[in-house]
């Protein structure tokens, strides 16, 4: 399945004309949690370890290369996602720290180095705040795959591939994925503000858009497929993080240490439509989605957003199906109350909208 050109021309998310600055990469994200300790035990296994000496209330956890946190947890009475920080050009900084709504951020343990980077905070949809940090572009250096012998080249000659069963070397936080009763205003604070652009956007059978992936505009650069997913949903919320890894191989090597580990799976291997992802999705231990995932797409700014109608069977080309609950669609208790309060928050969120997405999600 392919994005559908009838709809591709007319792209229900056009992009930002003038956005106040275009962010490089998303760096870090913040969570709240009960408890940091055990966080830490969970990531431990699937590939994050700290970058500064834990306290009992704050938790800073980095990739394979141990230079910077990717996620920071903070002792809180609930789960729930803080904030997220982008990195951009020291003028893009400067251009979302004249706006009204921009401020200065806490200190971080970072900022005593000789030259602090100049960060500021805004103010984002759904209570997020987004901080902005100048920092001159960098690549994280990647381990060389394994050489793979296929069916018309076979170069691994006396070289058996021998894997060790630790956690995958986490390169970067590639992506987080947001639930938003307010879908037209997130997308537009996102565009506006920060100069994300659309690559591929899911619409309802009615042409409501119901899911956009964003990703960073670079100009000439690639950029991975999307930096930031946003849902259109009945409350607002973190969907799930996803964190890059080298390959296949490391994968599914996070699966098999996940799993001796006793920690709840989700879904996965498999590979997805959108961004072509390979992914493996894992519950932390308060039942929020962290996936695994290698092989992303990447687009420059010259390549145009696709649209394809929402359903099921295009979240992934091959792997096990989507489970009933990766969709959060069951009616409990709970679940109903955030529709009736989305229903009274939103005018774009309808029942009938409501019973597209549902059916979308069940095709």
């Amino acid at each position: 399945m392919d994005s559908d050109p009838s709809l591709r021309a007319a792209c229900p998310i056009p992009r930002h004309p003038a956005p106040t600055a275009r962010v490089r990469r998303l760096a870090r994200m913040t969570v709240e949690r009960p408890d940091p300790a055990k966080a830490q035990r969970f990531f431990a296994d699937f590939g994050l370890t700290p970058v500064e000496p834990p306290t009992a209330d704050t938790l800073h956890l980095g990739g394979a290369d141990g230079a910077r946190a990717i996620y920071t947890v903070r002792r809180g009475p609930r789960p729930r996602l803080l904030g997220l920080t982008f990195t951009a050009d020291a003028d893009a900084v400067d251009r979302l720290a004249a706006l009204d709504e921009a401020s200065t951020p806490p200190a971080l343990a970072s900022d005593s180095a000789p030259t602090p980077a100049r960060r500021i905070r805004l103010a984002g949809p759904m209570g997020l705040w987004v901080d902005v940090v100048a920092r001159a572009p960098s690549r994280q250096p990647e381990t060389p795959p394994e050489t793979v012998n296929e069916t018309r080249d076979a170069p691994r000659i006396n070289r058996p591939v021998r894997l060790a069963e630790q956690p995958p070397a986490i390169r970067h936080l590639g992506h987080v994925a947001l639930e938003a009763v307010d879908f037209d205003g997130a997308v537009a604070w996102f565009t506006g503000r920060l100069g994300l652009v659309p690559s591929d956007v899911q619409v309802l059978a009615d042409g409501t858009p119901a899911l956009v992936f964003l990703r960073c505009d670079r100009g000439p650069e690639p950029a991975e497929h999307h930096t930031l997913v946003i849902a259109r949903s009945v409350e607002d919320g973190l969907n799930h993080a996803a964190f890059a890894v080298d390959d296949l191989d490391a994968v599914a090597m996070g699966q098999t240490v996940m799993r001796a580990a006793g920690w709840r799976h989700a879904w996965g291997v498999g590979r997805h439509l959108m961004g072509s992802q390979i992914f493996d999705y894992w519950y932390d231990p308060w039942g929020s989605l962290v996936e695994h995932y290698a092989d992303s797409d990447r687009f420059d700014a010259d390549h145009p957003a696709g649209v394809m109608p929402m359903s099921r069977s295009s979240m992934a080309q091959w792997g096990p199906p989507m489970p009933a609950h990766f969709a959060n669609a069951r009616l409990t208790p709970r679940r109903l109350w955030a529709i009736a309060r989305g229903l009274r928050r939103e005018p774009s969120l309808t029942i009938g909208r409501l019973l597209l997405l549902k059916r979308a999600l069940s095709e």
